[in-house]
């Protein structure tokens, strides 16, 4: 099966990244080409991907942008217009998610290159190439927008994190993470940033109400989840956390960064029992801790010790367990699962 295949390469490839001292990113580059591969020539796989061909196909008709945020509305035109086909559109924005991840590994160092393989790979690459495709490309947005940060290349970094939020909106609260992981809050002026960050997203949310009213909505429409919904997240950040507390981070940085994921994980958690925009916000701070543990390390000039390496290959493992269980779950279920993977070759689709 090809998702085990992938799974395994990972694994694998982050083996012998160990064995080598971690050293070289050829093997990661290989391992890119093959996902990208299973991602672009996929057929009808995915769970979202026939809505978004649909939400695509609506904007070649200039009838409805089904409520997309502006970064994906303006690259899905450019797009109609070279490919004037929504099923390459929808696969032209995996192959722009991997360019960016591609990006990153060519400007990685060995925390950011152990934690890719280790965590996000196992845990995210299937779905944000394949299934919520606004949220992979503004993740992918994101993750270049840490490493500018830890390059003290604020400028760039702000640019990537703007066009992160107009890809998909509510990765300002992955943002949000990273930034509280990262302030001093004794500071007065930690307070008056984060009023004018809460006073942004507000104003975010103002223009744009008629979009979050839509995604309210949908999420009313499905029953609530129940209470072990969202607990695999849950336990991914138990994990992580406990990662940090055996970590070799000063002690006021293991602090802020256990209270984060501890008390936003319950929050969100608990939230997830009655609505679907709980597994949502886990989702995003499962994603956005492991990258506020990476920029504390690099501030700290420190290299992952043995505790938070395992946490992480141990959260990656969970992550991948789970994806492939809701695969499993979801087989023949709808008009693009992720099982049964089929293959749709280019030619076939021009």
């Amino acid at each position: 099966m090809i998702y085990l295949i992938g799974w395994t390469l990972i694994f694998t490839v982050l083996t012998l990244s160990e064995l080598t001292g971690n050293r070289f990113r050829s093997p990661i580059f290989v391992l890119l080409i093959f996902f990208t591969m299973v991602s672009v020539l996929r057929g009808d796989v995915g769970t979202d991907t026939n809505t978004y061909e649909f939400l695509v196909q609506g904007l070649s008709d200039n009838t409805d942008s089904g409520g997309m945020e502006p970064g994906f509305i303006g690259v899905s035109r450019i797009l109609l217009g070279v490919f004037d086909s929504p099923v390459m559109v929808v696969r032209f924005f995996s192959f722009i998610f991997f360019g960016l991840l591609f990006f990153y590994i060519a400007r990685s160092n060995k925390n950011e290159r152990f934690m890719f393989l280790a965590y996000i790979a196992p845990a995210f690459i299937y779905q944000y190439s394949m299934n919520v495709i606004r949220l992979g490309i503004a993740s992918g947005l994101l993750i270049l927008a840490t490493q500018y940060y830890n390059r003290k290349k604020i400028r760039a970094s702000a640019a990537l994190a703007v066009s992160a939020v107009l890809f998909h909106y509510s990765i300002m609260c992955s943002f949000a993470v990273i930034w509280l992981s990262q302030m001093r809050w004794s500071r007065g002026s930690t307070v008056f940033v984060g009023v004018f960050i809460s006073a942004l997203m507000l104003a975010v949310f103002y223009v744009n109400m008629d979009y979050f009213q839509l995604k309210l909505a949908s999420y009313q429409g499905f029953n609530a989840p129940g209470e072990s919904s969202g607990l695999s997240k849950l336990v991914v950040l138990v994990v992580l956390i406990l990662g940090v507390l055996f970590s070799n981070l000063p002690r006021p940085d293991k602090a802020k960064l256990t209270i984060l994921g501890l008390g936003l994980g319950t929050l969100f958690w608990l939230l997830s029992a009655y609505t679907y925009a709980g597994l949502r916000f886990l989702d995003l701070l499962s994603f956005a801790l492991p990258f506020a543990m990476l920029i504390t390390y690099n501030r700290n000039q420190l290299d992952f010790n043995l505790a938070v390496k395992s946490s992480l290959v141990l959260a990656g493992v969970v992550g991948a367990l789970s994806a492939f269980k809701n695969f499993l779950s979801e087989d023949g279920v709808g008009p693009s699962p992720f099982l049964p993977y089929t293959i749709n070759l280019i030619f076939e689709i021009i």
